[in-house]
């Protein structure tokens, strides 16, 4: 660990209050820098540790806009700081920074650019029970999502539409992994995302929602459909189901919904990439609730 003097004859420190969080130089994969990795790529070990690991100046923002702590902050020691690097710095204040060889970087990133940043923040699970069914909530469940850059597309475009929650169900990529929430743009810690581990559970709070707001509605989402999206009233509460990419609906998702609805298609393609589709139907269900007012 670098002494204070160390810390302040460095010239890209520009904030005093750093000379109080713990600075540690690394060089080699050691203990440090195998926590680095086992949270970025081991879904179990991001778990037990209640810990994320974030990268990209978008999501790093957003995590900072949203109020995430972050536990660690780690960059290459070979380059100097820019001005929002030391930014993030002084506004996270970091229990710890690790100033990581440059080669120990490039592994981390998976990039031909790694980023400036990478950042270890708390790991908050949302649940069910905290959403609020309101006259315009809208879920939008996926069933079993296997690429992640699909996950995070559509929690970028659920952000960008004003969709309440997303929600993952089944055996699926972890929400909470990061290639997912640099998709996402930050979008993540926007919007409750929430994993339910089974139908039931998803079931569960359907029939509760119905309960609580009878006019809420559920729809799937098929090429087959006889029901174009623009055809029924969607300005009310609702929950959206996307099937997964190669299977589409469960079964049991498709016992839950009121309907389905297709998107009109005029080209030699049948179907949609489902980020695309979702997209699609999250921007209808916009469209009709403002004109509604």
């Amino acid at each position: 660990m670098a002494s204070r003097s160390d810390i302040e004859a460095e010239p890209e420190w520009k904030c005093a209050d750093l000379v109080r969080q713990m600075i540690i130089d690394v060089g080699k994969e050691n203990t440090e820098y195998q926590h680095l990795e086992v949270l970025k790529r081991n879904r179990h070990k991001r778990k037990q540790y209640g810990e994320v690991f974030i990268e990209g100046v978008a999501a790093i923002n957003a995590l900072l806009e949203a109020g995430w702590k972050a536990h660690t902050i780690a960059f290459d020691r070979s380059r100097p700081l820019s001005g929002w690097g030391q930014e993030v710095i002084a506004r996270a204040r970091p229990g710890k920074i690790i100033r990581l060889a440059p080669e120990l970087m490039q592994k981390l990133s998976d990039r031909s650019d790694p980023s400036e940043l990478i950042v270890i923040a708390e790991r908050r699970e949302r649940h069910l029970a905290q959403l609020r069914l309101e006259r315009h909530t809208l879920v939008l469940i996926f069933d079993r999502p296997t690429n992640h850059g699909n996950l995070g597309s559509i929690i970028r475009s659920a952000d960008a539409f004003g969709a309440t929650a997303v929600i993952t169900v089944g055996h699926a990529v972890d929400i909470f992994d990061p290639v997912v929430i640099r998709a996402s743009l930050g979008a993540f810690f926007a919007r409750p995302v929430i994993h339910c581990a089974s139908p039931a559970e998803i079931q569960n709070w359907l029939a509760e929602a119905k309960q609580k707001r009878p006019d809420f509605r559920v729809w799937g989402t098929s090429a087959e459909a006889d029901t174009y999206l623009y055809e029924v009233d969607l300005t009310g509460p609702l929950a959206i189901v996307l099937g997964n990419e190669a299977a589409g609906m469960s079964r049991k998702l498709g016992e839950m919904v009121d309907g389905n609805l297709a998107i009109p298609m005029q080209g030699r393609v049948d179907s949609l990439n489902v980020a695309c589709a979702g997209t699609v139907l999250l921007y209808e269900i916009n469209r009709q609730r403002k004109t509604a007012g």
